[in-house]
């Protein structure tokens, strides 16, 4: 769930035993609920709701659904808003016997290389000040600022040299530590990257 959408990871399932595990992934606090269409289960009526769940909660509800039509939406109506499900929040689920069984599908490996982590320097600051990486990863300095600046480490095992704006410095962290550094024009410009295994 988010604003203002309800998301089903299948939109017809077979008859029995169902858990759904409901995200708020939204700003606002969200409900889920479940309904019978008037034409499914058999002419029973069903509607059963979560609690209300807060942004970034969760919630679980376990039905025993028999084959039909169900309405799924968030039952929050909102004080200037309105009713969540009139914004969209809504959508259809069918059980039926012929329903694909659900298989979980394991994630794809990631295609091509893996981006560095990157800290932009911008407004006399480094973000994020503090970087935590594994070692072998490169890390990417890039100077967005008019003025110019350096990546120097306090123990001076690695120094950028002046970047210019647009101008960048990669490194690569080899051994897992705590790495200190400063731009070395203005001193209070602090960062520091943390390497683990």
């Amino acid at each position: 769930m988010g604003e203002w959408a309800v998301t089903l990871e299948a939109g017809a399932i077979r008859p029995g035993s169902v858990t759904f595990v409901v995200h708020n992934r939204g700003t606002h606090v969200h409900g889920f609920r479940v309904r019978s269409d008037s034409s499914g289960s058999g002419g029973r009526s069903l509607d059963v709701r979560t609690e209300r769940i807060p942004p970034g909660g969760e919630a679980t509800l376990t039905l025993t659904l028999p084959a039909g039509a169900y309405r799924v939406d968030c039952f929050v109506e909102e004080a200037g808003v309105g009713e969540h499900d009139a914004l969209g929040m809504r959508t259809q689920l069918v059980v039926r016997d012929d329903a694909p069984l659900a298989t979980v599908q394991p994630p794809a490996p990631p295609t091509g290389p893996v981006p560095a982590p990157t800290v932009s320097i911008q407004g006399f600051a480094f973000a994020p000040e503090v970087l935590q990486v594994s070692a072998g990863i490169a890390v990417v300095w890039t100077n967005n600022d008019p003025a110019p600046h350096t990546v120097t480490a306090e123990d001076r095992s690695f120094d950028s040299g002046i970047l210019t704006t647009s101008q960048t410095f990669r490194r690569v962290f080899d051994a897992p530590g705590t790495f200190l550094y400063q731009c070395s024009l203005h001193p209070t410009m602090k960062g520091r990257v943390e390497v683990t295994r």
